[in-house]
């Protein structure tokens, strides 16, 4: 039975791993709507790693999870309590299109009941399937780590220059704009 829960778990990690991917990386976005806007501008260019290292973690999780039952029940706790707490956020300021968030925080939740039911036990997985599942989740933390560095350039460039260029600096103009670098 045990490792049936193992490769349920392996199943919730792909699920939002995949998850990930085919929304191109933006889902762990969730996470700039939990950090209050005192603290953002201080860690505002760190948002790449920091979501970087959430995929890691959860691939930390799955890689101990045969070797060491403590260490990956710490990493995956942290990695669907994160996952839960960002979703949960997005959810409850009512953005649009949150539907993937309903499903993202019911697989935290799932995700944190399996890892409590293998909390001191190893679990003994098919290599193949893990190594598969662990990459699924770097390629994923990739992806996340390219497409996010917008948000911090995008979040400074707004601080930083001013009121003289239009409120989104992608917005595609009529006429040329002329703007000296600051």
């Amino acid at each position: 039975m045990k490792d049936i829960q193992g490769y349920l778990l392996l199943v919730i990690f792909a699920i939002q791993a995949t998850i990930n991917m085919r929304l191109f990386g933006f889902i762990p976005v969730m996470f700039t709507v939990v950090i209050p806007d005192s603290v953002y501008h201080y860690i505002a260019w760190a948002i790449p790693f920091l979501l970087l290292a959430y995929f890691l973690l959860g691939a930390a999780s799955i890689y101990y999870m045969s070797i060491n039952s403590r260490r990956a029940f710490f990493c995956g706790e942290v990695y669907f309590l994160f996952g839960l707490i960002g979703s949960s956020a997005v959810v409850m300021r009512d953005f649009p299109d949150t539907e993937i968030m309903y499903v993202w925080a019911l697989s935290s939740i799932l995700g944190i009941i399996f890892m409590e039911s293998l909390r001191k036990r190893e679990v003994s997985l098919n290599p193949l399937a893990t190594y598969t599942v662990i990459a699924l989740l770097v390629v994923s933390g990739v992806i996340t780590f390219m497409t996010s560095s917008w948000l911090a350039e995008d979040y400074y460039i707004h601080r930083n220059i001013g009121k003289d260029i239009p409120e989104n600096t992608t917005k595609v103009m009529d006429y040329p704009l002329t703007s000296f670098p600051p």
